[in-house]
């Protein structure tokens, strides 16, 4: 799997086209809003080894899947600081982006800490092969969903806690922070007021579908 760390940049400069003519473009049914945020897990050579693709809309349904050939042993993580001990687990890209912006929002002391996205609960190779290559960390902190939204029929991130606690325990510090909401971005959402579904819409007009 070959991806570029420029591509975003690169393809804005390739389709600088003016609002205008997209706009015409997207009436004629020649060009279609296809919003997708990419996002990327590397390994120790900083060669990409993960992706996971997700839609940004705000209504209708939504659209998330790892790229083929996406290797999990390399899984999305977000470098903490420099002499860091400890790492945070969450299950996804999207809630360890939304658990570094609440540690930012309340001063909490982990927002220095490496968020390591595991790409599924019950996917841990991902965080046995970051202790590997991390001897220096000490402490674990177990972020994993609630799952009590009413849409899963089994608690996949409680099970997953508790093996991990059970695999780990006697290496290294274990804390476990459960998310008041079903997921961490459940929680940021919820901090920050996001406007329900409907009140989104009148905002967001959709490009017409050929």
């Amino acid at each position: 799997m070959r991806m570029n760390r420029n591509l975003l940049s690169q393809s804005q400069t390739a389709f600088c086209i003016t609002g205008n003519e997209a706009s015409q473009l997207a009436q004629q049914g020649f060009l279609q809003e296809k919003q997708r945020l990419a996002m990327i897990g590397y390994d120790s050579d900083s060669y990409p080894r993960y992706c996971s693709l997700r839609s940004m809309n705000s209504v209708g349904k939504r659209f998330m899947m790892d790229m083929p050939g996406s290797n999990k042993k390399w899984p999305f993580l977000l470098p903490g600081s420099a002499g860091a001990k400890g790492v945070v687990i969450v299950e996804s890209p999207i809630e360890a982006m939304s658990y570094r912006d609440l540690c930012t929002m309340t001063g909490s002391f982990y927002k220095n800490y490496p968020i390591l996205a595991l790409g599924g609960a019950n996917v841990s190779f991902g965080l046995e092969n970051f202790l590997t290559n991390h001897p220096e960390i000490s402490e674990i902190r177990l972020g994993l969903n609630r799952d009590d939204d009413g849409k899963h029929k089994e608690k996949a991130g409680e099970r997953a806690t508790e093996h991990l606690k059970q695999t780990y325990g006697d290496r290294y510090q274990i804390s476990v922070h459960v998310p008041a909401e079903n997921d961490w971005n459940d929680v940021l959402k919820k901090l920050r007021g996001i406007q329900p579904p409907e009140l989104q819409q009148q905002r967001n007009i959709p490009m017409p579908q050929r």
